[in-house]
């Protein structure tokens, strides 16, 4: 998978980090993740990035669900890139150094999302 046409690299002013991507479609414009998951609604194209200005690595940090065939399960982020990203099972908020890695093509659609 190949991020889609339509979202925009946005990189973090400061040093030039790469946080997530803006889509803009008519319903505006979208704040999305690394992986391709919205921050928030459509919104002005400046709100949107403030939002990636804001939270657009920090979110990573949290934990997330990884949906499966069999079932999903909690998982914190490991790594993640343009082009895939690293989840490990983390039941408790933590990876055991033996626990199995699982790599992702971004995006990663309804697959992986936060964990509530």
């Amino acid at each position: 998978m190949t991020t889609p046409p339509h979202w925009t690299p946005f990189h973090r002013d400061e040093d030039g980090e790469l946080v997530g991507y803006l889509a803009t479609d008519e319903a505006g414009t979208t704040p999305l993740t690394l992986l391709g998951f919205p921050l928030g609604a459509p919104t002005d194209e400046a709100s949107a990035a403030e939002v990636l200005q804001r939270r657009g690595l920090a979110v990573l940090a949290d934990p997330w669900w990884l949906e499966q065939p069999d079932g999903g399960f909690r998982v914190q982020i490991l790594s993640a890139d343009p082009t895939t990203v690293t989840v490990a099972r983390a039941d408790f908020g933590f990876v055991p150094p033996d626990t199995e890695r699982v790599r992702l093509p971004v995006p990663t659609g309804d697959r992986l999302r936060p964990y509530r």
